[in-house]
């Protein structure tokens, strides 16, 4: 069908916008009379100009403009008709009620609602009664879904967050696996939600020795950061970007890092007009209080609102961070939550071996801190406050303390770590499992965090938690599922623990608290609102913003 070989040439960004442009929310027949007249007019226009500006009626720079503006107007007016005539499927005289019977192709199925107010929606297979139905139904193999239309199509509902078909989502991040943190592992995710989902995804990151390969990510050349070794730089490279843009055509640009790739991704998406989007991961107020740098604040906080607002959208891990970036100037903020994977962390992966190796038998509280092992993480406020802990009981097996992870602060930390610290280096699959529920208390004492996706990992794992008072992980961390302490005091921190450990019924009953609320935060769920997000930005006329 003509329609179907239509649809399949224009992107969804494309389809999205041309169908608000016909079914715009004011009287239907006024609307379509008025781009009837509209495309009549260019296609006319462009007609003249394409044959008589080659004929030397202009200089030879007008000459070419005129002809690509021409061509822009006459493609213009060919999709307007196709879709008049092939999508709407009213004649130019035909009169448009106000509730119209809209037949669709079946592509975009998935992708409908039914309105409130409309009467029903008829799917594919069924039939309505109306006179625009027996029209419909009367042409040969029309095979397709009849929708009450009284606003824009293009919203998000229940149905479209079930699928990402259609979706070509090229993501432009500085981090990504094998470099282990909380950024790069939700971005591994989002490839594998956007694919589940029968969507395609393409990842543009940084080059790192321990990568292997994967077809779906390419690679930038790159070199440790000078300050943190463990993770990689890359400068722009919009030429590469555009490459990889025309080569794959994605529908949807996602920015996930501000730095080299992203901004690489930001500037071949400006060039290419196509959608941006944006997400905040690095809570930068924070690290600059903590390094006592706010002095750049002058500096840091107009370049990120430069990044973030070319895009449609910015997306933040936490309510806390949205609101933070809002106050700051940042347009079309949205929350991108987290979820965690109930198949991996689960007390049941509790593993009396695992304990016993670290120092713990069963009548021992083990504590735990799992993340890297850098200043901004607050990790001197653990290791000094288990060393008030472990003093009070030294000589005996109550408590022991050990650290998964690695970072910048390693050697240093474990120099100057409490007697029977153990680190166990950096874990990842079952072994990651297995130590965390094989603990009694997770100590987390960082406030720099957008979200603290092991904070909820912890949860999970039937974790009593100690986390600080202030900060995103407060929206996890709250009084109910953990015991809160001042940030940066030590002492705090090792008399909540010191509770935690007299009181057992105590111990219990915050891990409890904790892993219900994790059992509510499902990856399924947040990706399903993503996507749903996604469909949202691909709805709007396309746009990238001045930058």
């Amino acid at each position: 069908m003509l329609q179907h070989a239509f649809i399949q040439r224009i992107d969804a960004q494309d389809r999205a916008w041309y169908l608000r442009l016909v079914l715009e929310e004011s009287e239907p027949a006024i609307t379509l009379s008025f781009w009837k007249a509209l495309t009549h007019v260019g296609g006319v226009t462009a007609s003249i100009i394409i044959a008589f500006v080659p004929l030397g009626f202009a200089e030879d720079a007008y000459k070419t403009a005129a002809v690509q503006a021409a061509w822009t107007l006459g493609l213009s007016h060919l999709i307007v008709q196709v879709i008049k005539r092939n999508v709407v499927r009213v004649r130019p005289t035909e009169r448009v009620n106000l509730i119209a019977h809209v037949a669709l192709p079946d592509k975009f199925s998935c992708y409908c609602r039914v309105l409130s107010g409309a009467s029903g929606c008829a799917l594919p297979g069924r039939r309505g009664d109306g006179a625009a139905d027996r029209h419909r139904n009367g042409r040969a193999g029309a095979a397709t879904l009849v929708v009450p239309i009284t606003r824009p199509l293009f919203v998000p509902d229940v149905a479209r967050e079930c699928s990402a078909v259609g979706l070509r989502l090229a993501i432009f991040t500085d981090t990504y696996p094998p470099q282990v943190n909380g950024v790069s592992r939700t971005l591994e995710r989002l490839v594998g939600a956007v694919e589940a989902r029968g969507g395609a995804a393409r990842v543009i990151s940084v080059a790192d020795p321990d990568a292997t390969h994967d077809p779906r990510v390419e690679r930038w050349p790159s070199i440790p950061f000078w300050a943190y070794p463990q993770l990689r730089i890359a400068a722009p490279a919009p030429s590469r970007a555009m490459q990889v843009i025309n080569d794959w055509r994605p529908t949807l640009v996602h920015g996930a890092t501000e730095f080299g790739v992203g901004i690489g991704g930001l500037m071949a998406a400006r060039q290419a007009r196509l959608p941006f989007v944006t997400s905040y991961h690095t809570h930068f107020s924070a690290y600059l209080e903590h390094y006592h740098l706010t002095f750049v604040e002058g500096i840091t906080w107009p370049f990120l609102r430069w990044y973030h607002n070319a895009g449609l959208r910015t997306f933040a891990p936490s309510e806390i961070v949205r609101a933070e970036l809002e106050s700051k100037g940042f347009h079309g903020t949205r929350v991108w939550s987290r979820g965690v994977d109930h198949t991996r962390f689960d007390p049941s992966f509790r593993s009396r071996e695992l304990r016993a190796s670290l120092g713990a038998d069963d009548d021992t509280v083990l504590v735990v801190y799992v993340g890297r092992i850098a200043p901004e993480k607050g990790i001197d406020v653990a290791l000094e406050g288990m060393r008030q802990v472990m003093a009070r009981h030294a000589g005996t097996r109550k408590v022991a303390f050990a650290l998964a992870g690695d970072g910048p602060s390693e050697a240093r930390c474990r120099a100057i770590a409490p007697p029977g610290t153990t680190f166990v280096g950096k874990l990842g699959g079952r072994a990651l499992s297995e130590f965390y529920a094989s603990a009694d208390v997770f100590v987390f004492p960082s406030i720099t965090e957008t979200f603290g996706n092991v904070v909820l990992e912890a949860m999970a794992s039937r974790l009593a938690l100690v986390a600080p008072d202030w900060g995103a992980t407060t929206e996890l961390a709250t009084p109910e599922t953990a015991l809160q302490f001042p940030a940066h005091d030590p002492s705090a921190l090792a008399d909540r623990v010191e509770q935690l450990i007299a009181y057992p019924a105590l111990r219990a009953g915050i891990a409890d608290a904790g892993a219900a609320v994790a059992a509510t935060r499902t990856w399924d769920a947040i990706f399903d609102r993503l996507v749903s997000d996604y469909w949202d930005v691909l709805g709007q006329p396309r746009r990238i913003a001045n930058v």
